[in-house]
């Protein structure tokens, strides 16, 4: 087994010392070091791949080709190398760092598609979000799906020019969101709530994405004034509403949070827990959340 010396900072490329026995391996290592500084990385990968079938304990071919790996988006081949590179050499700092940042990224990305597929229910005419997630899915080294996502956006893109929204219509649409705005900071919060209901049906739905976070806030703020004056079921309306409208529901807790405690204030103590389990999945020291969740729990125990 044989480790290469480390360098300074993690995700720099581990290089080869002389050594007397497997030569050919460090050789293949050597070209494969030279393709990976010219951003070769698929080059690269042949020649760590040839590293590995003249010596299966080379560490150091199984880290440089796990950084390769990770850097064109391959990230459980990444993974996978990391980790037998740490198989091999339980001290081998550097592929316990690349091993933790490949996994986080892989979950980052992950967590993405997750977001992109819970938009696409509500905005399924909306071709950039097919886009973005075939870029994310190109990210993943998903062929097959990113070919797939990439189809419907030209699909969608085609679609959308022959129904286009006529521009009185979009430009009405802007009105109405704007003015939205201005009557919520006079907690003119009906008219609000009525303007940003029209904005959804007039904007054209390409450019939707652009307006989303003002009419989530328009929605959220809406729905904590209802709330605070007990008013439960307009506001679960409303936070039903602020979290549909989003093309990341995940990075809107407050919102199911706030739902979650209309539920509970109305007895729904099952729609709450509910509730209360997206808001600790999305932000697990959101506050409050398990402490009313613990709460409804023992309500419906009773």
């Amino acid at each position: 087994m044989k480790t290469p010396p480390p360098i300074l900072l993690s995700l720099l490329l581990i290089t080869t010392i002389a050594m007397l026995s497997c030569a050919s391996a460090d050789d293949a290592l050597d070209k494969g070091n030279e393709f990976f500084e010219a951003r070769q990385y698929e080059e690269a990968i042949e020649e760590y791949t040839e590293a590995l079938r003249i010596d299966p304990e080379y560490a150091g071919a199984y880290y440089n080709r796990g950084y390769a790996y990770y850097l064109i988006g391959r990230y459980d081949k990444a993974i996978a190398d990391y980790n037998k590179a740490i198989r091999l050499d339980p001290d081998y700092a550097l592929a316990h760092d690349n091993l933790r940042i490949a996994q986080d990224e892989k979950r980052w990305y992950e967590s993405a598609i997750a977001d992109y597929d819970k938009a696409l229910t509500v905005q399924p005419d909306c071709a950039y979000l097919y886009y973005g997630r075939g870029l994310v899915h190109e990210k993943l080294g998903n062929d097959a799906e990113a070919r797939q996502d990439f189809k419907k956006y030209n699909n969608v893109m085609e679609c959308a020019q022959a129904n286009a929204v006529s521009a009185e219509d979009h430009e009405q649409g802007i009105f109405h969101h704007t003015r939205a705005l201005a009557r919520l900071e006079q907690a003119n919060y009906d008219n609000a709530v009525a303007d940003i209901d029209k904005a959804r049906k007039l904007i054209d739905p390409q450019l939707l994405h652009l307006y989303t976070d003002e009419m989530h806030q328009v929605y959220f703020q809406s729905g904590v004034a209802y709330y605070d004056t007990g008013m439960y079921d307009n506001a679960i309306i409303l936070f039903d509403k602020a979290t549909d409208v989003v093309l990341s529901p995940s990075d809107y807790p407050a919102a199911y949070y706030q739902r979650g405690m209309s539920h509970y204030r109305k007895g729904n103590y099952r729609r709450a827990i509910a509730d209360f389990d997206e808001v600790i999945h999305l932000h697990q020291d959101y506050p409050d959340a398990a402490h009313y969740r613990q709460l409804a729990q023992e309500e419906l125990l009773e």
